[in-house]
């Protein structure tokens, strides 16, 4: 991620610990390789803890809403942690400045 705080910046909600839901062991290994404020907005969109971001979850996030398609690589409608570490919110800036 070029920005690794943008997300931090585009997020509310307060930081939150790595909630341990109903993640797989591969998914919470995932989370883990997030970096700090990336790892503190991937847990902050994951509402139910299952390790993925559903579109429904991403909707809280306009610019991540936008770009969900793009992200969700596997076309599985959830953004992995892989998925979702390739999201740069300030792409989503520059293509929506006219």
């Amino acid at each position: 991620m070029k920005y690794p705080f943008a997300c931090a910046l585009l997020l509310s909600l307060p930081g939150v610990a790595l909630a341990q839901g109903s993640m797989t062991e591969e998914e919470k290994e995932q989370v883990m390789k997030l970096e700090g404020a990336q790892q503190d907005a991937f847990l902050q969109f994951d509402i139910d803890n299952d390790g993925k971001i559903s579109e429904m979850e991403a909707q809280r996030n306009q610019m991540l809403h936008q770009s969900f398609g793009d992200l969700d690589r596997d076309g599985n409608a959830h953004l992995s942690a892989e998925e979702f570490s390739e999201w740069d919110p300030m792409d989503s800036l520059r293509d929506a400045t006219p």
